[in-house]
């Protein structure tokens, strides 16, 4: 069954739409409310919307990963610079 299929999730992607359009930065909007509004809908939807933020927290692990890899002595495996002779 696709996203769209259900009227639910179809009326949930419509009013995320319909704000993003009034409330996003790069047409004047401002930033909190658009947050706000989306956290709104999410609360409302009884779900999280999919696709929220996903990118910032890949991006934010990877960066802790490579930090910590960067920490790890040189013999451990995981190390950044792991040389197994």
């Amino acid at each position: 069954m696709s996203p769209t299929s259900d009227p639910a999730d179809r009326d949930l992607r419509a009013a995320r739409r319909a704000v993003i359009r009034a409330n996003h930065p790069d047409v004047g909007g401002d930033p909190a409310t658009l947050r706000r509004e989306l956290d709104r809908l999410a609360s409302v939807g009884g779900q999280a919307v999919p696709g929220a933020r996903p990118r910032a927290l890949r991006r934010r692990a990877a960066i802790r990963v490579r930090t910590l890899r960067a920490k790890l002595p040189r013999g451990c495996p995981g190390a950044k610079r792991y040389v197994d002779l």
